[in-house]
């Protein structure tokens, strides 16, 4: 093996599972934008450049967003690369989280993305389709059976509840390490498996959800509006509910790793599934299908992260065999 390939070798070893699901899907992103740069520039409707392409790279650098993603990725890089060598606890633990880090970091570029790509090449609302679904299971989307309910009270406690998912999405990266190293690969694991899934779901079922779809009586007010933006870039991020996925998966690794905080958990995620219903966010085979996401990815990330770590223990191995230097007083070398 040339010592080209060695290093390549040891650099794949370094990562962890969550790390190459996400270099996974920039990539085939970026794949996709190289690809078809004329559907992309006809939805951007910017063609001061002749040249598609270039067109497209122009208008993703004149976006604000882009230099945010940019400015925080090498943050995060560089105090990977700074704390690389360092074995101190503290060092130790920003590489760790630094890297966890670039990883969300990349969820939020993905969904970004994908939230376009939607625009570009299937703009088609499945809405009517989950509409339908939820009556024949339910009788009727259950976001309608909060409206005879609303009130200033509960809007405000379920806002608050819908919002804490986001903190506690990432307090609970925090909380997985300080249990063990494996509880934080694990969950980290789950967590972006679930997005990355639930993404690619909103690609293929674009819906944007019943706030936007269905009458209500009552008004939730329009300062608690979730969603924003209008016409194509709307997002489109309905099926399956990532709100009740990753609040599943966060319930599941509290209760494997973290039992002291399960009832806490548990309180927390059963308002967040019911705000994702009375603020009208989601139909209810959206929270079925994210349930489904969040029990099948909390039993594949264990799997999947052992897996990985057997398998890193023999490509390291093997690259070390590779390194070791043969002398002439070597008994197997003189005997051959």
């Amino acid at each position: 093996m040339s010592e080209y390939r060695l290093q390549w070798v040891r650099r794949l070893a370094r990562l962890e599972v969550y790390e190459i699901a996400s270099i996974f899907m920039l990539l085939a992103l970026f794949a996709v934008f190289v690809a078809c740069p004329e559907r992309i520039q006809h939805v951007l409707g910017f063609t001061a450049i002749a040249n598609p392409l270039g067109s497209n790279i122009l208008t993703v650098l004149l976006r604000g967003v882009t230099w945010f993603y940019v400015a925080f990725a090498l943050a995060f890089a560089g105090c990977v690369y700074m704390t690389r060598r360092q074995t101190d606890s503290v060092a130790s633990g920003l590489h760790r989280y630094a890297r966890v880090a670039l990883s969300f970091l990349a969820v939020l570029v993905v969904f970004d993305i994908i939230n376009f790509y939607i625009a570009v090449f299937n703009p088609y609302d499945h809405d009517a389709l989950l509409l339908h679904l939820d009556t024949q299971l339910f009788g009727a989307t259950p976001s309608h059976w909060f409206d005879r309910v609303t009130c200033l009270p509960l809007t405000l406690l379920f806002c608050g509840a819908y919002a804490s998912w986001f903190i506690m999405t990432y307090l609970t990266v925090f909380i997985m390490g300080c249990r063990s190293e494996q509880a934080l690969r694990e969950y980290v694991t789950a967590a972006l498996l679930a997005f990355y899934i639930g993404y690619s779901t909103y690609f293929f079922v674009p819906a944007i959800g019943p706030e936007f779809t269905t009458h209500y009586q009552h008004s939730i007010g329009p300062l608690l509006k979730l969603v924003d933006g209008e016409g194509p870039f709307l997002s489109r991020d309905c099926f399956p509910s990532l709100h009740t996925g990753l609040a599943i998966v966060m319930l599941i690794h509290a209760w494997r790793h973290a039992h002291k905080l399960f009832w806490f958990y548990a309180v927390d995620i059963a308002l967040i599934i019911l705000s994702t219903m009375y603020l009208r966010v989601h139909y209810g085979v959206d929270l079925i299908a994210g349930a489904a996401l969040a029990v099948a990815v909390s039993e594949l990330a264990p799997a999947l992260t052992t897996w990985w770590e057997e398998s890193r223990e023999r490509m390291l191995a093997h690259t070390a065999y590779r390194d070791r230097p043969t002398h002439i007083h070597d008994g197997v070398s003189e005997w051959v």
